[in-house]
This record gives structure tokens, C-alpha cells and sequence, in this order.
């Protein structure tokens, strides 16, 4: 019988936005060794973000890992999140941390391992199993600015209706949905960029 190291080890991880104004997660299997800089793309990819700002993790009792410059991480006491992997921090199921995306907007996740599985030959990691609504847009001011987006939305006449349809694209008779998650197209994405 084979021993199975961590390399071959698959991570059930739950990634939920926190303080949201509806339920929004993603339950994904990545594997145990995925550095946390891919980690990150992985979240953007399945959560809907564009990857369009910084982001960093927050670990308890410990240093937190982003992506600045390298001469930056003496002066900041980080370090590069390619330089560590994802099973340096989470062992055990029910173990979690944070994930903080957009330092202006400050998404914060919540990244809670579930289990631990056995890699399957069968299967193309990452993977998306399940979810819950969608991704807010991008640079609508956070948690307090989603909600305010979501309450103009709602009301035809108010005054900012007609400029937050627009700047969603929003065509005639299209209405955003908070709560629209699609499964085969977040694994299309996934199997796209990391497959």
C-alpha cells in the first residue's frame, strides 16, 4: 500500500465573503501543496472577482502573507505568498483563516478547511462543488456600498436607479441578481486557467 504524502492531499475548503448583505460562498477542492499566490486566483476565479487589486491573508497568531514588492517584505514583515503553500497553515479540518481582497472595498473571506481528502486521478483540480450568490461587482465601495447598490437597485425611482443600471450594463428589462451562482461556468473558468 502506497503512502499517501501531502502532495497527494485534496483540501475541501469553504470560501465565504463575510458581513455580505446576502449568503455569499464557495465550497472548493484545491490541493494541499497550492502556493497561496495561486491560492488567490483560484478565490478570484470561483468568487467572480477580477483580480484588479491587492489582497492579502490573515493568519492567526501569525505573520500575514501578501504580495508587495520583495524589497518591501523586510520593511513590512510579510512574506511572498508564492513562497509558502496552502497546507502550511491549515492541517486539521475546521482550522481557518482570512483572505482580504481590495484594501479600499475590504472583502474579507473567510477560508475554512472541511476536509481532507485523497487526490482522485479522475477528477481536474481546482474544482467548485457548491456555492451561494454572486460575486459583488467590482469598486462598489464594500460590504456598506453592495448594500446600498442592492437597496438602489430595487427601487425604480430612486435617483442613482438609471446611473447604477448603466454602470452595471445593465440592458432594458435585465435585472441583477444577488443571489445567481452558476456552477458550470465557475468550473469552465476553473478548468480553463488551471486545468
Amino acid at each position: 500500500m502506497a503512502t499517501t504524502t501531502s502532495e497527494s492531499l485534496i483540501y475541501q475548503i469553504k470560501v465565504k465573503l463575510l458581513d455580505a448583505p446576502v449568503l455569499i460562498w464557495r465550497k472548493l477542492e484545491v490541493s494541499s501543496e497550492v502556493r497561496l499566490d495561486k491560492l488567490h486566483l483560484i478565490i478570484q476565479t470561483a468568487m467572480g472577482w477580477e483580480n484588479a487589486h491587492l489582497y492579502q491573508y490573515i493568519l492567526p497568531k501569525l505573520h500575514q502573507y501578501i504580495v508587495p514588492e520583495p524589497e518591501d517584505l523586510a520593511e513590512y514583515g510579510h512574506f511572498l505568498a508564492s513562497a509558502v503553500s496552502l497546507a502550511k497553515f491549515l492541517q486539521a479540518p475546521k482550522q481557518k483563516f482570512r483572505y482580504e481582497y481590495d484594501f479600499g472595498d475590504s472583502w474579507l473571506h473567510e477560508i475554512l478547511l472541511e476536509k481532507i481528502l485523497p487526490f482522485d486521478s479522475n477528477v481536474s483540480y481546482p474544482r467548485c462543488l457548491s456555492g451561494k450568490g454572486a460575486c459583488p461587482p467590482e469598486d462598489c465601495g464594500g460590504v456598506c456600498g453592495y448594500e446600498e447598490l442592492l437597496a438602489i437597485l430595487a427601487d425604480p425611482k430612486h435617483k442613482e436607479h438609471k446611473h447604477y443600471r448603466e454602470w452595471l450594463g445593465l440592458e432594458k428589462g435585465e435585472q441583477w441578481d444577488p443571489k445567481a451562482f452558476d456552477i458550470n461556468q465557475i468550473n469552465q473558468a476553473l478548468t480553463y486557467y488551471f486545468g
